[in-house]
């Protein structure tokens, strides 16, 4: 690779969580981003150019709320005529102090008195990290294979380590100026090491769905949902229907993950954009809590949700 086809943009900010801190993460592109991608990656020259992107970002404050967070991210992109890989990596870490009823308060029948009746208490909110790296083969502009690598892992979220891969087919089936969907269908493998508990692997089919489409001049929706189902049977260390150890039949196990975005212009440099996340999991890895015991498997909730509104200022 000559120096010369090596884009390196470093950029460093001061956020919160970074969004790459997930342990397991579909393409988070829209079906126009996609397309457009293809686009490069069938138009870019013979020999291989890279894109570089880190993010970096550390929150601590102290007195009444004490709490320390830290993470990082990196995107590395690259492209060869009619190739494109992609890598991602990113890092997150939480952590909470909050007051709590001292032992002498709960000797006192919780009475507090003094700031003697109370304490102070670190907790761990998050802890994750996960590399992922997918590589795509464009047969033509609407057409292509891909080859997926990842792993991670999610602590407070019960995930000691989780490492798999994906492969299958994509294609576009719409392609319109106003109108772009694309489907993928593939398998996935998937290694989960549980907190405090042995690990188990899941072989799965999966299937992807994104659209992208201009409501009107000003205003874009796009809409994304991947679901996996088991085709093996495995064992798990908690069952949520029992609460016990047991076996899970083939396609008892659906995990999905659905996306929207509404993002509409206010003027010429000022956007509006809401956004809606949900994640279905009917098999959850017990939680990963520190104030858990040894050997208590408590399960986690099978649907987590995020929701977030954004005001977008262009300043140039």
């Amino acid at each position: 690779m000559k120096l010369s086809n090596l884009i390196a943009t470093v950029l460093f900010t001061t956020s919160g969580l970074a969004a790459t801190a997930s342990a397991q993460e579909f393409e988070n592109k829209s079906a126009e981003e996609r397309e457009a991608a293809a686009k490069e990656a069938m138009e870019s020259s013979d020999e291989g150019s890279w894109v570089i992107n880190g993010q970096a970002g550390w929150i601590l404050t102290t007195g009444n709320s004490e709490t320390n967070t830290v993470s990082a991210g990196v995107d590395a992109l690259w492209k060869k005529k009619g190739n494109q890989f992609r890598l991602d990596a990113g890092v997150a870490y939480a952590k909470s102090s909050i007051f709590q009823l001292s032992q002498q308060a709960i000797d006192n029948g919780g009475v507090v008195a003094g700031p003697d009746d109370l304490d102070r208490s670190s907790v761990e909110t998050t802890r994750a990290w996960n590399v992922r790296g997918r590589y795509d083969r464009f047969l033509t502009l609407h057409n292509s294979l891909y080859v997926v690598g990842f792993i991670g892992a999610d602590r407070p979220a019960g995930k000691q380590l989780v490492f798999g891969g994906q492969a299958g087919y994509s294609r576009q089936i719409i392609g319109t100026d106003t109108t772009k969907l694309v489907a993928e269908i593939g398998y996935d493998f998937t290694s989960e090491e549980p907190v405090g508990a042995d690990s188990f692997q899941v072989h799965s089919a999966r299937g992807f769905l994104g659209y992208s489409g201009k409501l009107s001049e000003d205003t874009n929706l796009d809409a994304s949902v991947e679901g996996l189902a088991n085709v093996n049977t495995y064992a798990v260390p908690l069952l949520p229907d029992t609460g016990a150890a047991g076996d899970v039949d083939r396609f008892e196990d659906y995990r999905i993950l659905g996306r929207v975005a509404l993002t509409t212009k206010l003027r010429s440099n000022i956007s509006f954009r809401f956004g809606f996340e949900a994640r279905y999991d009917n098999v959850p890895n017990p939680l990963g809590l520190p104030i858990i015991p040894a050997g208590v498997l408590i399960p986690s909730q099978e649907l987590d949700t995020k929701t977030d509104a954004s005001l977008i200022i262009s300043f140039l």
